[in-house]
């Protein structure tokens, strides 16, 4: 469980996130995968689903407002579902969200 923490010292975040599984879906015509993001926000707890697009959208929808966030890992066209693709993602995309999860910048945005 990643739980994320607020300067040394002091307690946990209320807001905690995990990626705890991956699942592969797939249409008549592509296969994609997913990540299942386990959010507890002060005790509640809910499943998001989200896909490499949404991580890529975050990543370009806040770059400027936290320039110094860590990368995205490179899109690979058909093969978003190969086993060592989710597995190179899966702690990319959780560095990502501690380190939006740790910014005032991001935390503190009107938009």
């Amino acid at each position: 469980f990643i739980s994320i923490m607020a300067p040394a010292g002091d307690l946990p975040l209320p807001l905690q996130i995990q990626i705890t599984a991956t699942e592969e879906r797939s249409s008549m015509l592509k296969s994609w995968s997913v990540y299942l993001l386990e959010v507890n926000d002060f005790g509640r707890k809910f499943i998001l689903e989200k896909r490499f697009d949404d991580f890529n959208q975050l990543h370009a929808d806040l770059k400027e407002i936290e320039p110094s966030m860590p990368p995205l890992p490179e899109k690979k066209f058909m093969a978003s579902t190969d086993a060592s693709v989710v597995a190179e993602r899966k702690p990319a995309f959780e560095k990502i969200l501690r380190y939006l999860l740790r910014s005032d910048a991001v935390v503190h945005e009107k938009g």
